[in-house]
């Protein structure tokens, strides 16, 4: 697996597993078949910006032995939205054909890097595996970090007689929901900034 060490290094990019053709069945399957979908230019590829922070955690017993864990942790790359992660998917170095709205990281790698800290300590305290890894004394250390884009179809549809635009996420086709709505918060800011290589109908 390999991670970037420094600022410069080249981005990876997970798999694009969900074609253009087959965004009508998802769509289909989550809204039903009577819900309109959009025109062909109304279905938008978007390779959105993620930090993933690999971080060793280190305390130091009164006995003097050292104990150590470790976490992984993304960091959306423009609205600084924070969550676990497994790791990386399966990934690329290589830039996709399909790569027209490739949108660059509003935040620099330190902002993601202190907003990861911060957050992984806020939500920590919630999270039995790490609550008691987060007392003053224990040493934080991001080891390593990888700049990964992720591909998500906006797909504008008719529903109960108005337009709406949902995320299909690309790699896993997963339809809407929680990250389906902080992408569309991250894709409003761009769209708000004047970033231009995304359809104008979707601004909301």
């Amino acid at each position: 697996m390999r991670m970037c060490e420094q600022a410069g290094q080249e981005a990876i990019y997970a798999s694009l597993n969900v074609s253009r053709d087959l965004v009508p069945e998802i769509t289909a399957r989550s809204c039903g078949r009577k819900v309109v979908l959009g025109s062909e230019a109304r279905r938008q590829l978007v390779w959105y910006p993620y930090y993933l922070f690999y971080v060793s955690l280190e305390s130091q017993k009164k006995s003097g032995k050292v104990k150590t864990n470790s976490v992984i942790y993304a960091v959306d790359g423009i609205k600084g939205y924070f969550s676990f992660s497994p790791g990386l998917p399966n990934c690329s170095d290589s830039k996709p054909s399909e790569c027209t709205a490739l949108l660059a990281p509003a935040l620099s790698l330190k902002e993601a890097r202190d907003m990861g800290e911060k957050e992984f300590r806020a939500h920590g305290r919630f999270n039995a595996k790490y609550a008691l890894w987060l007392s003053p004394g224990i040493h934080f250390k991001v080891v390593s970090w990888q700049l990964i884009y992720k591909p998500y179809w906006l797909v504008e549809l008719e529903m109960r007689g108005k337009q709406v635009v949902r995320v299909i996420d690309g790699t896993t086709g997963e339809f809407g929901g929680f990250q389906g709505h902080r992408i569309m918060q991250g894709i409003r800011a761009l769209k708000n900034a004047g970033f231009t290589k995304i359809s104008p109908q979707y601004v909301l």
